[in-house]
């Protein structure tokens, strides 16, 4: 037998040296086919005995493929005949994308459509039209044909129909192809940024959750895969963002001195006087250069300006060096952020004249091209001509110049199709790191990034030793701030390789030095900056780390990431403490789990800490950040600007329609709320969908992963924001009974571990012998008459006669001075009164006295620290947290645990008068004369109301008549109860 293939029974002779993969059976009646070809040929058929024919690899394959569509158009059988119409489309596009000829592909995929639309309206063999469409869009995911594929799945999504999907096969084979097809896309990095990817997203997200179960094991995959490629995308876009942001402009700048100082003066330590360093410049110009240097980082650091406006100020007056000045000015601007006049002042310092101006020029054209890019990213063009031009003025004195790190920034964010920017930008970078040269931490990144795009350009990337090399410079470096830089450049990096390994390495140790920097800063400004930009850090580090199977290492990234400034203004400096381990959270975990809840951008996950072993992943896909930002958007929708005492809206919307409520009659009954949206305002409530939203997304598989009496959430970034200990959903047997996270375990909440001891140990050390302040506001300042609160008086006087500790101080209509007079006596605070917060105002929070309204940031700065055990805000939306910074919690809560308060009780949304006057009646029976801890009183309160019937409500309360539905449990509903939850010990 001969050992060349023959030629195939439809015609084709392959060539000389064509490679043979396998063996098919094209007789009739048979199709069998496998791998490895034959050891010869001609080869038997296993089932039929007929002879086959060979299998190629490509590219002969795809030449073989023509000739059996041609045979195959001219078949007596129908079937083949319609498919071979559709197949020769299809061989037509591939070839014209392995020719590289786009126009060719157009057209053949225009032809293919026009086939395929015509067999589907003649009802032919749907299973073809299936098949071929999947071919179309697999090849255009392969190269990169999104803008026939992504539009063609689009127009495909209203017709797929999983209606009886069980039993219908036709239907589940079309969805999970369809399903299979958009992960094939998806899954390509540079389909991200098309313009229809999000919506073939959804889409794809839609038709898989329809169809649920009956996915396969390879759909779950490609799912998470999609996802973490769209996660690492908008990772890297993130952090480049902010890397080339206005907050970070200081960061990158070319120094005053050039070129870099020796030794010896950089081991100055203190800074002179202004007069002084107007002196030096005379005398001695370049370390008077080098102190301007540290002054400037000062200033950016620590928002330290007054020694920078005063330098300023004696070189305006002394007319020392107008350049000089001129660049300060523009320094100075970008330290508060207004590019504009930087860049004004740096165009007029580049035409001033004189030898300090002509030494400064390099520096004052690099700093006004790099400030160019940044505040218009359109004008890169005329930002690299003016660092061109600083380098040309440099060059007459050195080889190497200011201007050339500014310069080699600009080309690699210029760079296009060609690799000429990036090979000009490593020759600049390259000269300008050389040892003697002393490079500045910006120029080690920058040579980093350059290398990085270097290798991409060439195709000789080493991902390994690119990521060794990071971890090298990063080691390398001195200051926290400069090694958070490199931290954030290191991870911009390791996301774009797209392995979870080097990702996770990168994040670990950005976490870790992002909070350490935000801490050693002093200034609010500088240390705000850093929180923001680090706000998704946290989540981010402990997904990638889970990811790689790093469960203690991903909690402590969420513990480092979480609540930074209060654990700094706890004193408890753990942030800063390399030896933060896992068993320091591990020693909180004594009456029940901790369970942090993150929503990263590839997926929701939690990390549940319990007992001695390491914590338990829980896996929560559908609750990734685009879903809870969607919730978060959703209930802070309804929450407006308030304009006056009369015109305020919240976050969550009320018990309900509020202008009826207000007046003593709702839709849920008598009663009052305590908050005050505008007179006849009806809003829609979106507080039972995003309950029942959280439930069905993931939090419903943390009540089975976590036990104990006890379970503590902390949540972390954005899911600060939305109330996860009342998540719940009806029950399917009774639909007015809810399952709910608090049937299992009593919720508390904290802001971290550390917090969590701090506050533990501020109870331990006050014991159960307290002093109650009870306080009550049935009107406050500025409040309608309409609005006041009925039952706030009664519920101070039922908390007081149930209370036994020390003696109590009760007082009605408290105005804001008796309180504060008084408040310092007492450990524990009783408010009831209105109420008012805004997540994205949260420093205007506000309780209203009688006297006056008093601001979360009133209250910060007027009541003085000290050890506390509890104070219960019994007023509306007292829970809620910012939405600028969710990582850091700011807050009501977080404000009085600052004030040295162990716990605290606050609500999630509006509240009803009546109902929570129950509540509070109930938990205070529980603490102080059952004796249970506040989180757990707190918890079987809840369980009570929500069980309770009139006749326990009237036993409870005499002389008053319960509010709400009528029936058996008046108070079921979880709006009524599920409002207040306990953060802290």
């Amino acid at each position: 037998m001969s050992r060349r293939p023959p030629r195939t029974s439809y015609g084709y002779l392959a060539p000389v040296g064509a490679q043979v993969k396998g063996w098919e059976c094209n007789n009739e009646g048979c199709g069998t086919g496998d791998e490895p070809a034959p050891k010869s040929w001609p080869y038997p058929c296993r089932v039929c005995g007929r002879p086959t024919d060979p299998t190629f690899r490509e590219p002969w394959g795809h030449e073989a493929r023509r000739y059996k569509i041609v045979r195959n158009l001219a078949s007596p059988d129908p079937f083949w005949r319609q498919f071979a119409q559709l197949e020769q489309h299809v061989w037509a596009y591939k070839d014209a994308l392995l020719r590289d000829d786009r126009a060719a592909a157009a057209a053949a995929w225009l032809t293919y459509r026009a086939e395929r639309q015509h067999q589907a309206r003649r009802g032919d063999y749907s299973s073809t039209v299936s098949t071929s469409a999947h071919e179309m869009v697999l090849l255009a995911a392969r190269f990169g044909d999104f803008e026939h594929a992504i539009p063609q799945l689009m127009a495909d999504y209203p017709f797929i129909d999983t209606r009886d999907a069980e039993t219908d096969n036709g239907r589940r084979t079309v969805a999970r192809g369809f399903v299979s097809m958009c992960i094939q896309v998806l899954s390509q990095e540079s389909s991200v940024g098309h313009p229809q990817a999000d919506e073939l997203h959804t889409a794809m997200r839609d038709v898989a959750d329809r169809l649920g179960d009956l996915l396969v094991v390879d759909h779950h995959r490609g799912l998470k895969r999609v996802s973490e490629v769209r996660a690492q995308h908008r990772a890297r876009t993130a952090i480049s963002r902010q890397r080339r942001s206005v907050a970070t402009a200081a960061e990158g700048l070319p120094p005053v001195s050039w070129p870099p100082p020796p030794a010896r003066m950089l081991r100055w330590r203190a800074i002179p006087s202004a007069r002084r360093l107007v002196d030096l410049l005379v005398s001695d110009t370049r370390l008077a250069l080098t102190l301007v240097d540290r002054l400037l980082d000062n200033a950016d650091l620590h928002d330290d300006v007054g020694p920078l406006d005063e330098l300023i100020r004696h070189l305006a007056a002394t007319g020392t060096s107008p350049a000089l000045t001129r660049l300060l000015h523009a320094r100075r601007q970008v330290v508060v952020g207004d590019l504009p006049a930087a860049i004004k002042h740096l165009e007029l310092g580049a035409n001033e004249s004189g030898p300090l101006a002509r030494r400064l020029r390099p520096q004052i054209l690099a700093t006004h091209g790099l400030l160019l890019a940044r505040h218009a990213p359109q004008r890169v063009e005329d930002a690299v001509r003016s660092c061109q031009r600083g380098r040309q003025a440099g060059l007459r004195w050195r080889r190497s110049t200011a201007a050339d790190a500014a310069l080699a920034r600009l080309l690699l964010w210029r760079r296009g199709p060609g690799s000429d920017d990036v090979h000009h930008a490593v020759r600049l970078i390259r000269r300008r790191c050389r040892l003697w040269r002393r490079p500045g931490v910006d120029d080690q990144i920058l040579l980093q990034e350059v290398l990085a795009a270097h290798d991409a350009v060439t195709g000789r990337a080493d991902d390994v030793r690119r990521h060794l090399a990071w971890r090298g410079t990063l080691n390398r470096s001195g200051r926290t701030a400069e090694q958070a830089r490199i931290a954030a450049a290191w991870a911009e990096w390791a996301v774009g390789t797209g392995s979870a390994e080097l990702a996770a390495d990168a994040y670990e140790r950005l976490v870790v030095l992002a909070a350490r920097d935000a801490v050693e800063r002093s200034g609010t400004w500088a240390r705000r900056r850093v929180l923001t930009a680090a706000q998704e850090y946290a989540e981010d580090a402990g997904y990638w780390l889970a990811r790689t199977g790093r469960y203690r290492k991903a909690v402590l990234a969420l513990e480092t990431g979480r609540a930074v400034d209060l654990t700094d203004a706890l004193g408890r400096h753990d942030t800063t403490r390399p030896d933060l381990s896992y068993n320091d959270i591990l020693t909180q975990t004594g009456d029940g789990a901790i369970v942090f809840v993150s929503a990263a951008a590839a997926g929701g996950y939690a990390l549940v800490v319990a007992a001695d072993h390491d914590p338990q992943y829980v896996d929560l896909p559908r609750l990734d950040r685009a879903r809870v930002t969607h919730l978060v958007d959703r209930t802070l929708s309804t929450a407006g600007s308030r304009s006056s005492a009369d015109n305020q809206s919240t976050g969550f919307a009320p018990l309900a329609t509020v202008g009826t409520a207000r007046g003593g009659v709702g839709v849920l009954g008598p009663g009052r709320l305590r908050e005050f949206p505008p007179d006849g305002e009806t809003r829609a409530d979106p507080l039972t969908d995003a309950l029942r939203a959280l439930w069905d997304d993931g939090v419903k598989y943390l009540v089975f992963a976590a036990g104990g009496q006890v379970v503590t959430l902390i949540p972390v970034g954005l899911l600060s924001l939305l109330p996860l200990h009342a998540a719940g959903a009806p029950r399917w047997d009774r639909p007015t009974e809810w399952h709910h996270v608090g049937n299992y375990s009593a919720i508390r909440y904290a802001p971290n571990t550390r917090s969590l001891r701090w506050c533990r140990e501020a109870a331990r050390e006050l014991g159960r012998r307290q002093a109650l302040l009870a306080v009550d506001v049935p009107a406050g300042h500025g409040v309608r008459s309409a609005a006041k609160l009925r039952y706030v008086s009664r519920e101070t006087t039922e908390v007081t006669r149930r209370w036994t500790g020390n003696p109590t101080r009760l007082v009605h209509e408290c105005t804001w001075e008796e309180f504060r007079a008084t408040a310092e006596r007492q450990t524990v605070w009783h408010l009831a009164m209105h109420g008012f917060a805004d997540p994205r105002r949260i420093l205007d929070s506000r309780l209203y006295f009688t006297d006056r309204q008093i601001t979360l940031a009133e209250m910060r700065q007027a009541l003085p620290v000290g050890r506390r055990r509890l104070a219960v805000l019994s007023a509306c939306h007292t829970n809620l947290t910012g939405a600028d910074l969710p990582n850091e919690i700011v807050g009501l809560p977080a404000a009085l645990i600052e004030l040295g308060f162990a716990g605290v009780i606050a609500s999630a949304w509006a509240v009803d008068d009546l109902a929570t006057t129950y509540l509070m009646t109930a938990f205070y029976e529980r603490w102080c004369r059952h004796g249970d801890e506040p989180a757990i009183a707190l918890h079987r309160a809840q369980g009570w109301l929500r069980t309770a019937s009139t006749e326990d409500l009237v036993t409870l309360l005499p002389g008053v008549t319960p509010a709400g539905r009528h029936g058996e449990h008046p108070y079921a509903d979880p709006r009524y109860w599920a409002a207040f939850a306990y953060t802290g010990a």
